[in-house]
């Protein structure tokens, strides 16, 4: 996606609104189904009464069996992840705990602040090992903010952690494990084999899109539900009162601490330190946006 950014600044290309293409935009047009003369309502492809979808009056740029692989490539990045290590995460996580929770703080030309949500990148030089930095600009943000990863975590653990202390109602809920890890993975790994067998012309239209769309709507199905158990889990702890304990015992994950964030928090502005080279950390501008 950079790549393709990064050439189309150097030869000109912009939207049909005559700005510069952002990451987001580009993804949104390239997912697109449109291009192949499909569309979708509801985030669902419009089908006719067999499950296939409908083709629209307009000339496609590409063909459906393009899109599809366009289609694989974006959907494989909702699915789990198998590291080098063995260890398996989902691309929904990130790898930081605050990542898409800080957002730029500093003013633009109109006034308003970037809100340009802060990634994380690995930074050798830097105590922690890593830097939250808004994007550049041709990735949507203003590149005007960076700070020191660790030291921003370890302030927003502690603030959060006592906003829920402050909060915690005695009660006590199940921590069981969610039941249906398994099937997603076999449902995706399904999928693709499916999709590959349509893409060699082993399969009709009249299978592939009827199958393929009861395996799409489940998989949402199982998300949705494994979604809902990870907040119940995650209040669950909450109320227990032990919310600390949990956090600094290693019981809670990357993806249970962000949850337990985000049921305290809505975002955070990280305002610019100004003037220029390293400044020392300075929490006052960090303004979280707490949830009532």
């Amino acid at each position: 996606m950079h790549s393709i950014l990064r050439e189309w600044r150097e030869v000109g290309v912009r939207t049909i609104n005559d700005k510069e293409w952002a990451s987001r935009s580009l993804k949104l047009a390239l997912w697109n189904p449109r291009l192949c003369g499909w569309r979708k309502h509801n985030g669902e492809l419009v089908r006719d009464a067999n499950g296939v979808p409908v083709v629209g009056r307009w000339e496609p740029i590409i063909t459906p069996k393009e899109w599809m692989a366009i289609d694989a490539i974006f959907s494989a990045r909702v699915g789990p992840n198998v590291k080098s290590d063995g260890t398996v995460t989902d691309y929904r996580t990130p790898s930081y705990l605050l990542t898409g929770i800080l957002r730029c703080g500093k003013p633009r030309e109109d006034g308003q602040i970037c809100n340009s949500p802060l990634r994380a990148t690995a930074r050798a030089d830097l105590s922690g090992g890593y830097l939250y930095q808004c994007p550049s600009k041709e990735m949507g943000g203003c590149g005007g903010t960076g700070r020191n990863g660790a030291k921003i975590d370890e302030f927003i653990t502690g603030a959060v952690l006592a906003k829920l202390e402050a909060r915690a109602a005695r009660a006590t809920r199940a921590d069981e494990l969610w039941g249906g890890e398994e099937e997603p993975a076999r449902l995706m790994a399904k999928q693709r084999k499916l999709l590959q067998a349509w893409q060699e012309d082993q399969v009709s239209d009249e299978l592939f899109f009827p199958e393929n769309q009861k395996m799409e709507a489940r998989v949402k199905e199982l998300r949705a539900d494994r979604t809902r158990h990870v907040l119940r889990r995650q209040r669950a702890a909450e109320v227990t009162g032990d919310v600390r304990e949990r956090w600094t015992s290693g019981r809670l994950d990357l993806a249970q601490k962000r949850a337990l964030i985000r049921e305290a928090l809505h975002a955070v502005i990280v305002l610019p330190a100004g003037g220029g080279g390293r400044r020392p950390f300075n929490p006052d501008l960090l303004v979280p946006k707490w949830r009532d």
